[in-house]
């Protein structure tokens, strides 16, 4: 691992990122800017939060700083990276759930709750566009090698509460196909927010989806 510190947009806040395996980048800001817009209109409303793929934890420890009433899981598949997470976590002073599980198994695990919000930034390039990289952690945390697009909405389909609401952040040149599988997962998307630092280049554009149970699964 190569640790290095990032200051956190709070008070003496700084947290531990490894970029060997996946440096923070603009689409975790991109992602928690989308949530805070989201919900600062009802900040003192307890909402449960599920985070798949947390990484060194930075999301959920923002949302953590920002919404203090939010019981947050965050769940992580690679030990090394859920290690980094716990000790972020405990830097921060945050109380986060965190929680070492396989996202291929975490479906058929009984997390006995439903959630109001499941977000994520997943691996989210596809196997046939597999380049290895000399860091395996850089690898897993980019291609989908232990959980894809099918895998994410499975899990938010079983762990979402019916008028509950799912953010996930992709490639937007994968926008159709995260659309049919939305739907196929009896889904509807409410809305789309895409990157405009990032629309000159098409390979680098990121949306983010706002995704629901449909009306008919919700009733």
């Amino acid at each position: 691992m190569d640790l290095r510190p990032v200051a956190l947009p709070f008070a003496k806040i700084s947290i531990l990122q490894d970029v060997e395996s996946q440096a923070i980048s603009s689409d975790s800001e991109f992602l928690y800017r989308n949530i805070v817009a989201e919900y600062s209109g009802n900040a003192e409303k307890p909402i449960k939060a599920l985070e798949l793929g947390t990484g060194n934890g930075i999301i959920a420890i923002m949302l953590a700083l920002t919404f203090k009433n939010w019981q947050i899981k965050a769940l992580e598949a690679q030990i090394a990276l859920y290690l980094l997470a716990k000790k972020n976590i405990s830097q921060s002073k945050t109380d986060i759930d965190l929680i070492l599980t396989d996202f291929r198994k975490t479906k058929q695990i009984d997390i006995n709750e439903k959630y109001d919000l499941i977000y994520s930034n997943p691996p989210f390039y596809s196997l046939t566009t597999v380049r290895i990289s000399p860091s395996i952690s850089k690898s897993l945390s980019r291609y989908e090698l232990l959980c894809d697009m099918e895998d994410v909405l499975l899990i938010m389909k079983i762990n979402l509460k019916k008028n509950g609401k799912g953010l996930f952040l992709y490639p937007t040149i994968r926008a159709d196909e995260f659309r049919r599988k939305a739907e196929k997962h009896g889904f509807e998307i409410v809305n789309e927010q895409i990157n405009v630092n990032k629309t000159q280049q098409e390979n680098k554009s990121r949306t983010i989806f706002f995704i629901s149970h449909t009306k008919r699964m919700s009733s």
